[in-house]
């Protein structure tokens, strides 16, 4: 047998036996009628209650049996006694917007974040997810899903699309698609944009005869109030349901033309009607915390051996949204009246989450995609406090009771209290003196059971995503529509091609015959190449595609690594052809 053959054979071996040894022990549940309890530790409880100094936390059997002051809480004979003085005892942190990836377990446990919401990936395979880290085989937060995001018609050929997205284009096509998520067992449902008032009506109908909480996008924040959204994801719709007279969404950043008398108004129905927000200010605004947290992902993601399994495009697509996310070219290539109006942008985000939460609107903090799993939540804690305002306490509430009372799940998460699940986390110094401090993690439990921390190289999910993973906001598919001329004539001197579709960025290549062409990006959706006249001496027709390279190899080899953008969901878009007429 070939020698080179027997060592690898014999190495996936000790990487399978030490990945099933590994998970086991994750898995191990907690000895049958073991109690822990963690004594002397300041609580606060994620209710917004002051916090108890000298408190006394008792966990049996994945639940939290007893809590309050020492000397009115006893401590079991026999339990295993935590020294927690000096320390911080907090709910476990629900983050309630991810995508997950299936990777990105461990990433989330290690910042304190024992419940996920997904609120978009494919349906079988997150349900899959849930169960299995349920059922504890996969090492994760627990899962709450809402499977594919329904939405209506797409309003152009250049509407961003993703592969979990289902499209209805029909009011009973949207009933139907709801009940199908419902009778799937999702936890809440998810809508997108593009549907119609009416469409709206019925898929929230099916959500509420289940209990169940309706959130999304919106196209305008004041049909989400009417309609009954539980919770609003985002900004833009409440940026385009506030514009100042005269101005129109697609002009600019509809964010910088905001009337505030309108946010106002917008602010007080939503409150008035209950509806949350999710701002995702620090994943839909990466650009304008690039200073303050880059380094910090950097360090993470790059300097720890053991998070290698990290896919090389993710972390490299962190970096880039640093530097790109959320607008339509670089900085450094935007104007300076264009670098103005997006600052504007952003100070107006910022100042309407701020009247949003001083009204009494319940924030939910979401990491969203494109971020670093975990680490993100609290980078968007902190900028809740630094930025917009909020009390540390306020910003607390976000991550802890606001998402358990939002997905219907406050009877066992969100708040350290008698009864309710034993998720918690212990911190080693005071959050409501510094928010940065809820980074400083000691340890955590997750349904009582103590979790491993630290980060391991042989880290596995059996149960890997059956679909390629959705990076179109850092690395887009090019997809063309149009080349204009579309014939010229042998033996003609050079020819500048006007390439029209979707997904460029500044740097696309346009390729003519194979062959790379200078091309200058105008936006999104333009190109313009110069074919030299040595490509055009000869009569024939000639293909043109637009390549957006990659910083790495391939992106398409199977796996947990496979990341692919919208479009034809690959590097090189499809051809459209140059006809090269004979003189």
């Amino acid at each position: 047998m070939n020698t080179m053959r027997i060592r690898r054979e014999g190495f996936v071996f000790v990487l399978l036996a030490g990945v099933i040894c590994s998970t086991l022990s994750w898995a191990a549940p907690q000895a049958a009628g073991a109690v822990t309890v963690l004594r002397g530790g300041t609580l606060i409880d994620g209710t917004g209650a002051e916090p108890l100094a000298g408190s006394v936390v008792v966990i049996e059997g994945g639940r939290i049996r007893d809590v309050g002051r020492e000397g009115s809480v006893s401590v079991p004979a026999g339990a295993t006694v935590i020294d927690a003085r000096g320390k911080f005892i907090l709910p476990g942190l629900i983050d309630g917007h991810v995508h997950y990836k299936g990777w990105d377990g461990e990433l989330y446990l290690n910042h304190g974040v024992t419940t996920v919401v997904d609120i978009g990936n494919l349906t079988e395979w997150i349900l899959a997810q849930r169960d299995g880290e349920a059922k504890g085989k996969i090492r994760g937060p627990r899962i709450l899903a809402a499977g594919n995001p329904i939405r209506g018609p797409f309003p152009s050929p250049q509407t961003f699309r993703r592969l979990h997205h289902i499209m209805v284009p029909t009011i009973e096509g949207a009933r139907e698609e709801a009940r199908k998520r419902v009778s799937q067992g999702v936890d809440v449902l998810k809508l997108y944009d593009g549907l119609t008032k009416e469409m709206l009506q019925v898929t929230i109908q099916e959500a509420r005869a289940k209990g169940l909480a309706a959130i999304g996008h919106t196209t305008d924040a004041w049909q989400a109030v009417e309609v009954g959204y539980d919770a609003i994801v985002h900004t833009t719709g409440i940026a385009r349901a506030t514009l100042q007279d005269g101005a129109r969404a697609g002009d600019a950043d509809p964010h910088a033309s905001m009337d505030f008398q309108k946010v106002d108004r917008l602010v007080d129905a939503l409150v008035k009607r209950g509806v949350a927000w999710n701002p995702t200010v620090r994943a839909q605004w990466n650009w304008a915390h690039r200073d303050k947290f880059q380094r910090e992902d950097f360090e993470l993601l790059f300097n720890n051996v053991n998070l290698s399994y990290v896919p090389v495009d993710y972390r490299l697509g962190i970096l880039k949204e640093y530097n790109e996310g959320g607008l339509p070219r670089f900085w450094n290539l935007l104007t300076p009246d264009e670098q103005q109006m997006h600052l504007k942008a952003y100070k107006n985000v910022i100042e309407a989450v701020r009247r949003f939460a001083r009204k009494g609107g319940k924030i939910i903090t979401g990491s969203d995609t494109m971020s670093t799993g975990g680490l993100s939540l609290h980078q968007e804690l902190q900028i809740l406090v630094d930025d917009v305002g909020l009390a540390p306490m306020e910003a607390l509430l976000t991550v802890t009771q606001n998402p358990a009372e939002l997905y219907r799940v406050a009877d066992g998460l969100g708040t350290v209290q008698k009864g309710k699940s034993a998720d918690l986390i212990l911190i080693s110094a005071n959050p409501l003196e510094n928010i940065r401090n809820t980074r400083r993690i000691e340890r955590v439990w997750k349904r009582g059971e103590p979790v491993e921390l630290g980060y391991h190289l042989e880290y596995y999910n059996p149960l890997p995503k059956n679909v390629p993973e959705d990076t179109g906001h850092i690395f887009p598919s090019p997809f063309l529509q149009e080349i204009s001329p579309k014939v010229g004539t042998e033996g003609d001197g050079s020819v500048e091609l006007t390439v029209s579709g979707s997904g460029f960025v500044p740097y696309s290549v346009a390729l003519f015959n194979g062959i790379r062409v200078r091309t200058v990006y105008r936006d999104d959706f333009t190109l313009v190449a110069s074919v030299p006249a040595e490509l055009l001496r000869k009569a024939g027709t000639y293909p043109v595609t637009v390549v957006n390279p990659r910083p790495v190899g391939s992106v398409n080899a199977p796996g947990q690594s496979d990341l692919i953008p919208f479009g034809l969901r690959g590097d090189t878009s499809n051809p459209l052809y140059f006809i090269v007429k004979f003189r």
